[in-house]
Parts: C-alpha cells; structure tokens; sequence
C-alpha cells in the first residue's frame, strides 16, 4: 500500500482508473486505489457497474 501510495502521490496513478462500483455501491475493483486516494485526500473516480456482486470480484479482474 506504501508503494501505492507513493505513486499515486507522484504521479497521481490511478486519475484514469476508475473504482468500479455495483448498484449498491460496493466495491468490485480498486479497493487499494480507493485507500490510497482517500489517505492522500485526492479525487476519487468512480464507475457503476450494474449486476455485479462480491462473487463478481475475482472474476472480473480475470476477464477485464
């Protein structure tokens, strides 16, 4: 996360990255982003992605 953080710090990684979100707002993919934005008090970019669910966040990562 230390890595991450840094990163995102020097070259704001992750602007173009969106965290992808069901329709309850969960989380599906960027967890770590999310943390690392939020810590550092920056933008956080999101996406809605209707009908996935926590079963959904392996799987989506594979077939993206």
């Amino acid at each position: 996360m230390k890595v991450l953080k840094e990163q995102i710090k020097y070259k704001d990684l992750g602007s173009t990255v969106p965290i992808v979100l069901n329709e309850n707002c969960q989380i599906i993919d960027g967890h770590h982003r999310f943390v690392a934005r939020k810590d550092l008090g920056l933008p956080i970019y999101f996406v809605n992605h209707h009908g996935l669910d926590e079963k959904d966040i392996i799987n989506y990562k594979i077939e993206r």
